[in-house]
């Protein structure tokens, strides 16, 4: 195990690796992501730009793997299943993390060399400091993997916040959901109040990390940060209270706030019409 976290630190330091159009192998129910597109890419009926649109699937969805179609993957989308061009889909890897932040401490946390408290401490995280996430290796992990000054550790993922740290001012610029309707369109809904932002960061700051359900994550949380950074979730639309990072960790709101939530956004989708 330190032998691979070495060679895979060298690596990630050396380049990023671009994909390209090579056929690459998926295993059935494989988790892929969207990517490669601006906003949306087209869920089709069959594997032809021809084909009808079954329904927009946002930038960094995620999607099950099912069979290959050439230039198209078969997938299933919160239990809706279509065709989507292999160059928009990407396997989850080593190029997908969440920018985090360490948080809910004193002063610092371990870095573990290891998936375990009882490894060697490779170092001290200050409070506040950014962590590249890479998430939980599998459910049985307790630990998320992360980079911190240029080398690969472990660390309890209670003390890792989706946010930088507490400012007198809301360290959200926009929050826009983007949730298919029943046609399969994208509808938007953008937060830009004030008051509604500190609202939301207040709700992501007291989740907390869990597992996931069986929950339809049909809709993408984007969450435009002030420092530039950009925050994608994927979020249940049934009322379930967890909901996905980019980098696969799964984070859960209170079932108060993510009343609240809702409320938000439906509160943006009355404007709208």
């Amino acid at each position: 195990m330190k032998h691979s976290i070495r060679i895979a630190g060298i690596v990630f330091l050396l380049a990023l690796v671009s994909l390209t159009n090579t056929a690459l192998a998926y295993e059935p129910y494989e988790t892929l992501h969207v990517v490669n597109c601006d906003q949306w890419v087209s869920l089709r009926e069959n594997p032809s730009t021809s084909s009808k649109c079954i329904m927009q699937l946002p930038l960094g969805a995620m999607v099950s793997y099912i069979c290959d179609a050439g230039d198209f993957l078969q997938v299933s989308y919160s239990g809706t299943k279509g065709y989507v061009g292999r160059k928009y889909l990407k396997a989850t890897g080593d190029a997908d993390y969440v920018k985090m932040y360490v948080a809910n401490c004193e002063e610092w946390v371990s870095l573990w060399e290891e998936e375990t408290t009882d490894s060697t401490r490779l170092a001290k995280i200050p409070i506040g400091a950014q962590v590249l996430s890479h998430g939980r290796q599998d459910d049985e992990g307790t630990l998320a993997l992360v980079v911190y000054d240029y080398r690969f550790g472990y660390v309890l993922p209670e003390y890792l916040s989706l946010l930088p740290p507490k400012q007198d001012e809301c360290v959200l610029q926009s929050a826009v959901l983007h949730v298919p309707d029943k046609n399969g369109k994208d509808f938007v809904q953008t937060i830009s109040d004030e008051n509604q932002l500190k609202a939301i960061e207040a709700m992501l700051r007291a989740s907390t990390p869990c597992v996931s359900g069986q929950c339809p994550y049909q809709a993408q949380l984007v969450l435009t940060l002030c420092n530039g950074d950009t925050l994608r979730l994927m979020y249940p639309t049934d009322g379930c209270t967890a909901f996905f990072t980019t980098d696969g960790s799964v984070y859960t709101f209170t079932e108060v706030a993510s009343d609240q939530f809702w409320a938000i956004f439906d509160e943006a989708a009355q404007k709208i019409w």
